[in-house]
């Protein structure tokens, strides 16, 4: 009997010891390697649509920003708030950037009114892919990279838009 007790100790041990490594390792990869996102609302669609369900790498947000480039899919906290965000690179640092401005300074296609916005160094020019409803660097300027929270890789859900971004 004190012979098996023991060894119920041991085996429980062993359980909780593994359990709190796998657990360190998750906590670990999801906070420095790879998220999920949910996402919602409509500024980019048609890429991406709300509810979507995407996976981001955070490696290039802290480590690699230089490799960032145009056409990168983002996630980033809005600059003056604590919002996240979802956009796509549009323009990079040291770039011009030539916006179409309404008097609300959403995008209007008809609209012959133009920006000139320059991005500065360490800062990033992001766009919704739905520009007629976005609020974007076009509403609030150049994003930081120190705000950059991770780069969009994947929809892995719903699976009928399974896909690489």
């Amino acid at each position: 009997m004190v012979f098996n007790y023991t060894k119920r100790l041991y085996d429980l041990e062993k359980t909780i010891r593994r359990t709190v490594r796998l657990l360190c390792i998750v906590y670990t990869l999801q906070e420095y390697v790879v998220n999920i996102v949910i996402t919602k609302g409509k500024s980019m669609e048609p890429s991406i649509l709300s509810g979507d369900v995407l996976i981001t790498e955070k490696l290039s947000a802290h480590f690699f920003q230089n490799k960032l480039k145009k056409g990168d899919i983002v996630n980033f906290i809005k600059p003056g708030s604590e919002m996240i965000l979802i956009k796509r690179i549009t323009g990079t640092p040291n770039e011009s950037i030539i916006t179409n401005i309404s008097s609300f300074g959403y995008s209007n296609k008809n609209c012959i009114l133009k920006k000139f916005n320059s991005v500065p160094p360490g800062h990033l020019w992001m766009e919704g892919d739905n520009r007629d409803i976005s609020i974007d660097s076009r509403i609030f300027g150049p994003v930081p990279m120190a705000l950059l929270k991770g780069r969009s890789i994947a929809i892995i859900w719903p699976l009928s838009r399974r896909k690489f971004l």
